[in-house]
Protein backbone atom coordinates (compact mmCIF):
# COMPACT_ATOMS: atom_id res chain seq x y z
CA UNK A 1 0.00 0.00 0.00
CA UNK A 2 2.80 2.25 0.81
CA UNK A 3 4.14 1.72 -2.84
CA UNK A 4 0.45 3.53 -3.99
CA UNK A 5 -0.22 5.97 -2.06
CA UNK A 6 1.53 8.66 -3.29
CA UNK A 7 -0.09 7.54 -6.85
CA UNK A 8 -3.18 7.81 -4.64
CA UNK A 9 -2.80 11.08 -2.64
CA UNK A 10 -1.88 12.41 -6.61
CA UNK A 11 -4.78 10.50 -7.88
CA UNK A 12 -7.47 12.09 -5.61
CA UNK A 13 -6.32 15.63 -5.05
CA UNK A 14 -6.46 15.89 -9.05
CA UNK A 15 -10.00 14.98 -9.13
CA UNK A 16 -11.34 17.60 -6.63
CA UNK A 17 -8.56 19.72 -8.13
CA UNK A 18 -10.56 19.21 -11.19
CA UNK A 19 -14.08 20.40 -9.80
CA UNK A 20 -12.65 22.90 -7.97
CA UNK A 21 -10.87 24.63 -11.20
CA UNK A 22 -14.68 24.71 -12.27
CA UNK A 23 -16.18 25.98 -9.48
CA UNK A 24 -17.76 29.62 -9.70
CA UNK A 25 -15.05 31.86 -7.69
CA UNK A 26 -17.83 33.30 -5.20
CA UNK A 27 -18.61 29.94 -4.07
CA UNK A 28 -15.31 28.91 -3.64
CA UNK A 29 -14.39 31.68 -0.91
CA UNK A 30 -17.86 32.12 0.32
CA UNK A 31 -19.13 30.00 3.94
CA UNK A 32 -21.32 26.92 3.23
CA UNK A 33 -24.21 27.87 5.46
CA UNK A 34 -24.07 25.99 8.20
CA UNK A 35 -20.78 25.28 8.43
CA UNK A 36 -18.64 28.69 8.35
CA UNK A 37 -16.10 27.34 6.40
CA UNK A 38 -15.88 27.62 3.17
CA UNK A 39 -14.02 24.81 -0.09
CA UNK A 40 -11.30 27.60 -0.33
CA UNK A 41 -10.63 27.04 3.60
CA UNK A 42 -10.93 23.40 3.52
CA UNK A 43 -8.47 23.56 0.53
CA UNK A 44 -6.08 25.98 2.04
CA UNK A 45 -5.84 23.09 5.26
CA UNK A 46 -5.54 19.95 2.86
CA UNK A 47 -2.88 22.01 1.05
CA UNK A 48 -0.46 22.84 4.05
CA UNK A 49 -0.37 19.74 5.18
CA UNK A 50 1.83 18.26 1.74
CA UNK A 51 3.70 22.09 2.61
CA UNK A 52 4.29 20.96 5.89
CA UNK A 53 5.59 17.29 4.40
CA UNK A 54 7.88 18.80 2.14
CA UNK A 55 9.43 21.34 4.63
CA UNK A 56 13.27 20.07 5.80
CA UNK A 57 13.09 22.76 8.36
CA UNK A 58 9.55 22.29 10.23
CA UNK A 59 7.81 25.62 10.14
CA UNK A 60 4.67 26.58 12.13
CA UNK A 61 1.36 24.77 10.77
CA UNK A 62 -0.67 28.13 10.73
CA UNK A 63 1.93 30.34 9.67
CA UNK A 64 2.35 28.31 6.95
CA UNK A 65 -1.23 28.39 5.98
CA UNK A 66 -1.66 31.98 6.23
CA UNK A 67 0.61 32.37 3.04
CA UNK A 68 -1.69 30.36 0.93
CA UNK A 69 -4.21 32.93 2.02
CA UNK A 70 -2.44 35.62 -0.58
CA UNK A 71 -3.31 33.26 -3.14
CA UNK A 72 -5.81 33.73 -6.01
CA UNK A 73 -8.07 30.61 -6.56
CA UNK A 74 -5.39 29.78 -9.68
CA UNK A 75 -2.23 30.12 -8.18
CA UNK A 76 -3.91 28.17 -4.90
CA UNK A 77 -5.01 25.40 -7.22
CA UNK A 78 -1.58 25.36 -9.14
CA UNK A 79 0.48 25.03 -5.97
CA UNK A 80 -1.64 22.40 -4.81
CA UNK A 81 -1.15 20.57 -7.94
CA UNK A 82 2.65 21.17 -7.67
CA UNK A 83 2.32 20.09 -3.68
CA UNK A 84 0.81 16.79 -3.98
CA UNK A 85 3.44 16.00 -7.04
CA UNK A 86 6.21 16.58 -5.34
CA UNK A 87 4.43 14.46 -2.42
CA UNK A 88 3.61 11.59 -4.61
CA UNK A 89 7.44 11.60 -6.08
CA UNK A 90 9.07 11.64 -2.46
CA UNK A 91 6.56 9.70 -0.39
CA UNK A 92 8.61 6.38 -1.05
CA UNK A 93 11.58 8.28 -0.27
CA UNK A 94 10.74 9.49 2.91
CA UNK A 95 13.91 8.58 4.73
CA UNK A 96 12.95 9.47 8.85
CA UNK A 97 12.29 6.60 10.77
CA UNK A 98 10.86 7.25 13.26
CA UNK A 99 8.94 10.35 12.67
CA UNK A 100 8.39 12.75 15.32
CA UNK A 101 4.51 14.25 15.32
CA UNK A 102 3.49 17.13 17.71
CA UNK A 103 0.25 18.39 18.36
CA UNK A 104 0.22 21.83 20.52
CA UNK A 105 -2.30 20.74 22.44
CA UNK A 106 -1.95 17.16 22.89
CA UNK A 107 2.20 16.81 22.66
CA UNK A 108 4.58 14.30 20.79
CA UNK A 109 4.56 11.24 19.85
CA UNK A 110 6.92 8.93 17.54
CA UNK A 111 5.65 6.49 15.23
CA UNK A 112 7.38 4.90 12.63
CA UNK A 113 7.56 5.72 8.52
CA UNK A 114 4.79 3.40 7.63
CA UNK A 115 2.50 5.00 10.88
CA UNK A 116 3.47 8.65 9.34
CA UNK A 117 2.15 7.92 5.58
CA UNK A 118 -0.95 6.36 7.20
CA UNK A 119 -1.61 9.16 9.68
CA UNK A 120 -1.46 11.52 6.33
CA UNK A 121 -3.78 9.24 4.10
CA UNK A 122 -6.18 8.91 6.63
CA UNK A 123 -6.28 12.77 7.70
CA UNK A 124 -6.36 13.46 3.79
CA UNK A 125 -9.00 11.33 3.34
CA UNK A 126 -10.75 12.85 5.82
CA UNK A 127 -10.40 16.26 4.75
CA UNK A 128 -10.99 14.94 1.03
CA UNK A 129 -14.65 13.58 2.37
CA UNK A 130 -14.99 16.95 4.35
CA UNK A 131 -13.96 19.30 0.90
CA UNK A 132 -16.69 16.81 -1.31
CA UNK A 133 -19.62 17.63 1.24
CA UNK A 134 -18.77 21.37 1.06
CA UNK A 135 -18.61 21.30 -2.51
CA UNK A 136 -22.00 19.72 -3.00
CA UNK A 137 -23.64 22.21 -0.11
CA UNK A 138 -21.82 25.10 -1.99
CA UNK A 139 -23.04 24.36 -5.55
CA UNK A 140 -26.12 21.51 -5.05
CA UNK A 141 -24.09 19.71 -7.92
CA UNK A 142 -22.08 16.18 -7.49
CA UNK A 143 -19.18 15.63 -7.08
CA UNK A 144 -16.41 13.00 -7.64
CA UNK A 145 -15.54 9.93 -5.63
CA UNK A 146 -11.95 9.75 -4.30
CA UNK A 147 -11.64 6.08 -2.40
CA UNK A 148 -9.10 3.76 -2.54
CA UNK A 149 -10.88 1.72 -4.04
CA UNK A 150 -12.19 3.28 -7.06
CA UNK A 151 -8.14 4.45 -7.54
CA UNK A 152 -7.50 0.63 -7.58
CA UNK A 153 -10.15 -0.29 -10.18
CA UNK A 154 -9.24 2.97 -12.09
CA UNK A 155 -5.48 1.53 -11.92
CA UNK A 156 -6.53 -1.63 -13.73
CA UNK A 157 -8.38 0.60 -16.88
Amino acid sequence: MIDNSGKFYEWADRRIIALLENMDGELFTKPVPGVDRSVRDMAEHLIVYYDYFLKKDKVEFLAMQENLKGMNKQALLEHWKNAVGEFARGVNNFPEDPVEVQDKKKGKVKVTKEEYLLLYMDHATYHRGQMITLYKAATGSEAVNTDYYEFLISQKN
